[in-house]
């Protein structure tokens, strides 16, 4: 009798890895992991670090200071307040001054203010000075105000005119003059001239190390998006284990 040979039947399961192959795929998976892992710094360092930050903004930023911004009467002669630094300003029987008065500063450093005012009537007009139509002043104790914008003319409004103090001023005073003109026909009418902001808050001035604690903190919040790979030692060891 013949023998009956049966032939082996091919299993329909992929053949197995060897371990070296199986721990090189470990291997890429876990690293590929590793790279998608958010990094969360310590809680006592990032609750430290926010402590100080906020330590350091209370001792070293100055609170914001205030003061109450008005108009005064209108001017038809240059007071001897009024600072011009080239020695141009002259007045014509059509212009007039109106001065920007600070009242009840309180260590006023760093000030803002837009003027309305009645365009059919009147309008600021630049003859020639140092800061277009704006002027500094004194404020009364030797104090001169130094001007950072002279203000941007819209119609009936002239925005952002700014200026500080250095040293800081307090109490009452002059923080600067606009010039104006009547139009033809409409001399000595009201021209309406307000402070559209009577109480413009002073910007503080934040302290280089409150910068850098901003940044810090800045700089943590980002951390948790860096890569900080396990030992590829330490990875491919258990990778290998059975």
């Amino acid at each position: 009798m013949h023998a009956l040979m049966s032939t082996p039947r091919r299993s329909a399961m992929p053949p197995t890895a060897p371990p070296r192959a199986r721990a090189s795929v470990g291997l890429a998976r876990r690293l590929s992991g590793q790279m998608d892992r958010p990094l969360w710094p310590g809680r006592w360092a990032s609750a430290l670090l926010a402590l100080s930050c906020a330590l350091t903004g209370a001792i070293t930023i100055s609170p914001a200071q205030a003061a109450q911004l008005a108009v005064g009467a209108s001017l038809n002669t240059v007071p001897t307040t009024l600072v011009d630094s080239l020695g141009t300003l002259s007045l014509s029987p059509s212009q007039f001054l109106v001065p920007v008065l600070a009242q009840s500063a309180d260590d006023l450093a760093e000030w803002q203010f837009d003027l309305r005012f009645d365009a059919d009537v009147a309008t600021p007009v630049d003859v020639g000075g140092l800061y277009f139509s704006t002027y500094q002043a004194d404020f009364g104790i030797g104090a001169i105000s130094q001007i950072t914008g002279s203000g941007f003319l819209l119609d009936g409004r002239l925005d952002d005119v700014s200026g500080y103090f250095d040293p800081s001023v307090s109490g009452d005073g002059v923080i600067a003059y606009v010039l104006f003109q009547y139009l033809a026909g409409h001399d000595g009418q009201d021209p309406g001239v307000q402070v559209d902001d009577p109480a413009p808050q002073a910007l503080p001035e934040p302290s280089t190390l409150g910068l850098v604690c901003a940044a810090a903190l800045l700089g943590t919040w980002q951390a948790r998006r860096r890569v900080r790979p396990r030992p590829l030692s330490h990875i491919a060891h258990e990778s290998c284990q059975p």
